[in-house]
């Protein structure tokens, strides 16, 4: 739900605004959503780690204390150094984006809160009751959103934005005072340790989600700083990437559903092997026959909504799609990974996946055009998924020597 606001409000206001004020979103949102990261210091991360193995609630509230006395100054922080350094141009060149990043840039601060809580919620098992509310939550958001387009253009969907994040800001800190009497902990005994402790935790997630956001968002963030006098290659780009963006939810729900299953088995060769090459399987048939039905219906969807309003973006889709296909196929070693406890080399795909991406996409946009940028992300996003089941299957070698080893003791 939290990816349709974002995607779907989108979807909505793009029939409203241009096509060069949807790509001035677009850039807005990709940095925020990497200064968020910042912002957050991997604290969600280390809650739902903590939390979840604790059974006392009072340690529980504790712990989450400790996270909102680190995240709040931190996020702030980082904001009053994005708005000082903004002054500088050295995010990027386009006076209307400044403009955005100085009026509305302070929505990290409440998404980095938001994330604590909901991590929270999260380890507290009782997710489902919340998600009631979330779903409420992020339908009456996008009406905000939507609402607020109509009635103040351009800008009414950050002011529409920044009314859903209150919003759902106040439902999570009235969730966890309902459920858990929860009050900010005034005294903590040793916060400074506890917070380098909950740190320590948190920062390799945080690696993850910075190397794996850095990737999906370098195409923007380049195009933003190359492409200034071309305003509306990157709007018409911007809703290509905004269409890949809400198929991304295939990806992650992938991986919710396959963890489970995978961390059943995962010290056991024979059962974790044959799982993933069943997986595999249904997922390979599966984005081949999902590939070939939007290459078959967007076209005539986007079409009979916008007209030929983008056109171009249209375009550009037809080939996102198969940075996509890559991406996807690549879900269940990104399960796998997560199953197994292997998050350094999760780490290690991301970077990788971020450095060639930042190398393609510079290059690319510097000498040659969008057109290009985008074969190289497509075969950047091949190679690093073949990397990755190169990694998958050195793994699976040595569960096989381990497992002969306790069979033959």
């Amino acid at each position: 739900m939290i990816a349709l606001v974002a995607f779907g409000s989108q979807l909505f206001v793009a029939k409203v605004l241009t096509d060069i004020q949807l790509g001035y979103i677009k850039i807005f949102q990709s940095f925020t959503q990497i200064l968020s990261l910042f912002a957050g210091m991997g604290f969600s991360t280390s809650v739902l780690i903590v939390c979840s193995c604790t059974q006392n609630v009072k340690q529980k509230l504790e712990h989450l204390s400790v996270a909102l006395y680190a995240v709040v100054p931190i996020s702030i922080i980082v904001l009053a150094l994005f708005i000082v350094i903004n002054q500088f141009d050295l995010w990027t060149p386009i006076s209307e984006v400044k403009l955005l990043f100085d009026k509305y840039s302070y929505i990290v601060v409440f998404t980095a809160i938001i994330a604590v809580y909901t991590a929270f919620i999260q380890s507290s098992k009782i997710f489902k009751k919340y998600s009631n509310l979330v779903i409420l939550t992020k339908f009456v958001s996008i009406g905000f959103i939507v609402l607020f387009t109509y009635w103040r253009g351009f800008y009414g969907f950050f002011e529409g934005t920044c009314v859903g994040l209150v919003l759902s800001l106040i439902i999570n800190i009235s969730f966890v005072k309902n459920e858990f009497d929860f009050y900010l902990n005034k005294k903590i005994n040793r916060l400074s340790f506890k917070i380098k402790e909950q740190f320590k935790l948190g920062i390799h997630g945080l690696g993850t989600n910075i190397f794996g956001m850095l990737a999906s968002n370098l195409d923007i963030i380049f195009m933003n700083l190359f492409l200034t006098n071309q305003l509306n290659i990157i709007g018409q780009y911007s809703f290509a990437a905004i269409i890949v963006m809400g198929l991304s939810m295939i990806q992650s729900t992938i991986v919710q559903v396959t963890v489970p299953y995978l961390a059943k088995y995962n010290d056991n060769y024979s059962t974790i092997s044959c799982l993933l090459k069943k997986y595999n399987r249904i997922l390979f048939w599966s984005t081949v026959l999902l590939l070939l039905l939007l290459y078959v219906f967007i076209p005539i969807g986007i079409e009979w909504i916008y007209g030929d309003k983008y056109a171009k973006g249209l375009f550009y889709l037809i080939f996102l799609l198969g940075v996509w296909a890559f991406k996807c196929l690549n879900a269940i070693n990104s399960a796998y990974f997560l199953a197994s406890g292997k998050s350094h080399l999760s780490n290690l795909v991301n970077f990788v996946n971020m450095i060639f991406t930042a190398a393609t996409v510079f290059v690319a946009l510097l000498f040659f055009t969008v057109e290009v940028m985008i074969i190289g992300m497509i075969l950047v996003n091949l190679c690093v998924t073949l990397y990755s089941y190169l990694l998958v299957k050195r793994s699976l070698k040595r569960l096989l020597v381990e497992n002969d080893r306790l069979l033959n003791n």
